[in-house]
């Protein structure tokens, strides 16, 4: 798995997403390097996909069997390096999925509930900066945001 680790974005998982990868480098399955003997904190163990139970929810699985079902691509591999990385986050997704499929059961087509825990766990961003830059943001002042505090002039600066 070709990773730049180099890129700014990264920073959060980079020294657990190196690791992973070196392991993964060296012959190990997705699921076999994720599990780290000395990154314990890690919550949940990761198998392999085919662990999961046929017609059993993903999420459910998850919840009360404590591992992640786990497929050998990228996906898959950073899924892995978010649990490392944000427990606590990923854990609370999981509990509240868990508990709407107890409470809906799983149908052909996502409650609004699931659906929206899904796509912050599949596409959602952390926001950490500044206060000044998140007043700006909730407030919708695009100038202070986007001009003003990126160190550009202001657009009533003037050029003399």
């Amino acid at each position: 798995m070709k990773v730049d680790w180099t890129q700014p974005w990264f920073a959060q998982v980079r020294d657990v997403g190196g690791l992973v990868a070196q392991r993964i480098a060296d012959g190990m399955s997705v699921a076999d390097a994720l599990n780290l003997p000395h990154f314990p904190q890690a919550p949940r163990r990761f198998v392999a996909h085919a662990a999961l139970p046929q017609g059993l929810a993903y999420e459910s699985f998850i919840a009360y069997s404590g591992c992640v079902p786990t497929r050998e691509n990228l996906h898959d591999f950073f899924n892995g390096l978010v649990w490392h990385t944000q427990p606590q986050l990923k854990s609370r997704l999981n509990a509240l999925q868990a508990q709407s499929i107890a409470a809906e059961g799983v149908r052909a087509k996502r409650g609004a509930l699931r659906d929206a825990l899904t796509l912050f766990d599949e596409f959602g961003a952390l926001l950490d900066a500044p206060a000044p830059l998140l007043d700006a943001l909730r407030a919708r002042d695009w100038t202070a945001l986007l001009l003003r505090k990126s160190g550009r002039p202001s657009p009533s600066a003037r050029c003399r």
